[in-house]
């Protein structure tokens, strides 16, 4: 990791937690439906796409930020969720969407084109990780929506996220799109997508 990255992500840090300002770089990914698990994978781990009902078990016992309310709502719009799963227990997951997904208070992200979908929730567990579970659950959803014809994929990363912009720019799918800022305060909100970021997605407020 360069000195620069390190520099820009501790200021994004400061900028978000003291001012709330956040700064995030946007993402266009390519669709590869010719993936294949790694030879060298650990067999212990086992991959799905989970229904409903699977999630709602999986949050019973694990802490997988994911509420009751989230699940609902993500069932509602029709939303995948891609799991690494260890003994029957998931340990890691990736969620996608074709329409719209939570951001932060009321704000979302709404995808503006028919063919694209949006990345917007994804956790591994500590006691995985460094064992490549994002990527290979990117991939794996890669596969599923090139089936559907749906290109290309859309994801956010905050700018002071220096582990997920590595795991990102590692795969030669992703290409940089350009930048979102939002300014949150109490009494005003200013919100900025730069130029080629306003074809592919909007950021509104949207009050349940």
């Amino acid at each position: 990791m360069d000195l620069h990255r390190i520099i820009i992500g501790n200021i994004s840090r400061q900028l978000e937690r003291w001012f709330g300002v956040h700064l995030w770089h946007i993402f266009l990914r390519d669709v590869d439906g010719n993936f294949t698990l790694p030879e060298d994978l650990d067999l212990r781990f086992e991959f799905k796409l989970l229904s409903h009902e699977e999630l709602l078990c999986a949050t019973q016992d694990t802490p997988l930020d994911m509420s009751l309310e989230f699940l609902e709502a993500a069932n509602d719009r029709g939303d995948f969720c891609m799991a690494a799963l260890e003994n029957g227990l998931v340990v890691a997951y990736s969620w996608r969407t074709l329409y719209k997904a939570p951001l932060f208070d009321d704000l979302w992200i709404c995808i503006d084109r028919d063919n694209a979908f949006y990345g917007y929730k994804a956790l591994v567990l500590p006691e995985v990780r460094g064992m490549r579970l994002a990527g290979i659950l990117r991939r794996l959803l890669d596969v599923e929506f090139s089936k559907m014809g749906l290109a290309p994929g859309l994801s956010y990363v905050a700018m002071h996220n220096l582990a997920s912009l590595a795991s990102v720019e590692r795969e030669v799918s992703q290409k940089h799109a350009g930048f979102v800022v939002i300014c949150n305060w109490s009494f005003w909100r200013y919100i900025y997508c730069s130029s080629k970021v306003r074809p592919w997605l909007s950021i509104e407020n949207i009050t349940p």
